[in-house]
């Protein structure tokens, strides 16, 4: 699946139409997809940013309906569309990046934010490692290539 592909779609909804119409300074601002390794299925949700109402408006596959978000946004950086490291290319490139890193640990799901052309990839395995990467999408530079676990993020205190 390729980001033009998913808004070639979108774009002959007539909801999104109708939105478009309605809304025609909004632009594409940020993408959002969980990608199920064990299930090998994609979860998408494309991000809209309405300048005029300093609104988010989300749509997401399949294209349904657009639904206007109730927190306000001051800012947001129109997404560029032309990708180097598109949707379809994730997994494979997370896997490539910890050939090269020396990473074994066995991914079961990545959580992955597509904004300001970086691609944030949150990597999850069943025995809670994490992987945090940034890839820049539009020259495919690995950026950052860090390895956690869920249980560093958690604070746990006794009680008195």
């Amino acid at each position: 699946m390729k980001l033009n592909d998913l808004l070639k779609e979108l774009y002959e909804k007539d909801f999104y139409l109708e939105f478009a119409r309605n809304y025609r300074d909004m632009f594409l601002s940020a993408g959002f997809f969980v990608f199920d390794i064990d299930e090998n299925k994609i979860k998408t949700q494309l991000d809209f940013f309405i300048p005029s109402l300093n609104k988010i408006a989300i749509v997401e596959h399949p294209f349904n309906e657009i639904k206007l978000q109730n927190d306000e946004i001051r800012d947001a950086r129109q997404l560029n569309e032309n990708l180097k490291v598109d949707i379809d290319e994730i997994v494979d490139r997370v896997l490539d990046l910890q050939r090269k890193n020396n990473n074994s640990m066995r991914i079961s799901k990545i959580i992955g934010i597509l904004k300001d052309d970086i691609w944030n990839l949150t990597c999850m395995s069943s025995a809670m490692d994490i992987l945090k990467i940034q890839v820049n999408s539009l020259t495919g530079i690995c950026e950052k290539f860090e390895k956690a676990n869920l249980m560093d993020y958690i604070d746990i205190r006794k009680k008195k």
